[in-house]
């Protein structure tokens, strides 16, 4: 499931009801440290998306909402996990998420603190072992390991095939995505490099030392 405007649909109104319910954790704070606060991590009364703040502080005003959403699963069987506005609920019995999905409805409604948080519908999915079951971008397969999925593989490949025609953002995030894939499945590495040769791998992949060197980075003679 998926909130609509997650970080948006959190305001200062909200940030402001949480410092006073929990005034213990700001010893001494007065009314122009609340403005000034406020002031600094919204933009036009609203939490925004990309702020640095902005994971931590929706976290904290949604930690209710958590607790609730957990005893909810936990007395169904569900596990209960939470990433920012994606909301995944999982089990082994049948029938169950149905009404675990109109129960969310229903707390996310009756929240007071955040106030206007909204269930996106068009964005629920409901998945199982017959089909692909897709969390944050990444698959889980049938075996319960998780994988990066073909696309992300494919634009990988993509990148590295026309590397020089790239520039440096492209080729920063292509290091990026790399990392992100081995991570999850290391043998993709040694497979782009019996696809490509050692070189063109270590070059993708050590880009980012390039970068911060200021130059072009020798890739080892061993290893990748």
């Amino acid at each position: 499931m998926d909130f609509e405007k997650f970080f948006p649909s959190i305001t200062d109104t909200d940030l402001r009801k949480y410092i006073k319910q929990h005034s213990n954790l700001f010893p001494g704070w007065t009314t122009a440290d609340v403005d000034a606060f406020c002031g600094l991590v919204c933009r036009h009364s609203k939490l925004t998306i990309g702020a640095p703040t902005s994971p931590a502080l929706s976290n904290a005003l949604c930690y209710d909402l958590d607790v609730n959403l957990y005893n909810l699963c936990e007395k169904n069987e569900v596990v209960y996990t939470r990433y920012a506005d994606d909301l995944f609920f999982s089990t082994k019995r049948p029938d169950v998420l149905s009404q675990i999905e109109k129960n969310v409805i229903r707390i996310v409604a009756k929240l007071k603190v955040p106030a206007k948080l909204s269930v996106n519908k068009h964005k629920t999915r409901h998945s199982s072992k017959r089909g692909c079951r897709r969390v944050t971008g990444i698959v889980l397969g049938s075996d319960g390991v998780p994988h990066i999925g073909r696309g992300l593989k494919r634009k990988i490949r993509t990148l590295i095939h026309s590397y020089d025609s790239l520039n440096e953002k492209e080729r920063t995030a292509l290091a990026g995505l790399i990392a992100y894939a081995v991570g999850f499945e290391p043998y993709f590495l040694n497979r782009l490099i019996d696809k490509y040769g050692l070189s063109p791998v270590n070059r993708a992949v050590r880009v980012s030392d390039a970068i911060t060197q200021g130059g072009e980075s020798n890739p080892p003679k061993t290893g990748a």
